[in-house]
């Protein structure tokens, strides 16, 4: 035989109001009951926080050469990055030759060009 347990709950008046029995108040809990589950079958709480990708390229030594008409006028010291970087390696690095180097900014025809070092030599990037 299975004993009932009696909980007693004091409602406020306006809740008293709408549910005036035992059965209604009962309904009323079964039905939010009911409601709770169902939202949790569809849509499952995820504990877990998502990680960001970790890109483990391999670094490697470049610089940043300053070029007017074939001849070199400034180059950046060795840095170590990613060739991922490509466009922002030689975006900073050429800020920081017109910083270092004012007369830059004025010449008409300087290119900036990306070395890698590999093994041993310095390689022009080719992307």
């Amino acid at each position: 035989m299975k004993k009932e347990l009696t909980l007693f709950a004091l409602l406020d008046r306006d809740v008293r109001e709408v549910f005036t029995d035992d059965a209604s108040v009962n309904d009323a809990l079964r039905v939010i009951l009911k409601a709770a589950q169902r939202l949790s079958t569809r849509l499952p709480i995820s504990t877990k926080t998502r990680r960001r990708k970790h890109y483990y390229e391999k670094k490697t030594n470049c610089r940043v050469r300053a070029i007017l008409r074939g001849k070199v006028l400034y180059e950046t010291p060795m840095l170590t990055s990613s060739p991922r970087k490509r466009p922002d390696i030689v975006k900073t690095q050429r800020k920081l030759l017109e910083k270092e180097h004012p007369d830059l900014k004025n010449m008409k025809g300087v290119t900036y060009e990306l070395q890698w070092l590999e093994n041993d030599r310095w390689v022009t990037d080719k992307g």
